[in-house]
């Protein structure tokens, strides 16, 4: 299973996603609805949600760079 993420919205009861997502005939996906407006805390919770997972060795040589300023 992969773990990318694709935006898109509904339109005409089915979801069209945006370009340059390309998913075969069939491919079984979850859908998250986004709060649309802007700045409320579900918007922030469902944005937060959905990020990428960011590898653990990326956030410790981050740190560390921080570290030696």
């Amino acid at each position: 299973m992969t773990t990318k993420t694709y935006r898109g919205v509904v339109r005409g009861g089915h979801i069209v996603l945006d370009s340059g997502a390309h998913l075969g005939e069939g491919t079984e996906v979850v859908v998250t609805p986004i709060a649309k407006k802007a700045g409320s805390a579900a918007a922030v919770i469902a944005a937060v949600d959905a990020a990428p997972s960011v590898p653990s060795a990326w956030v410790d040589e981050l740190e560390s760079l921080i570290a030696e300023r």
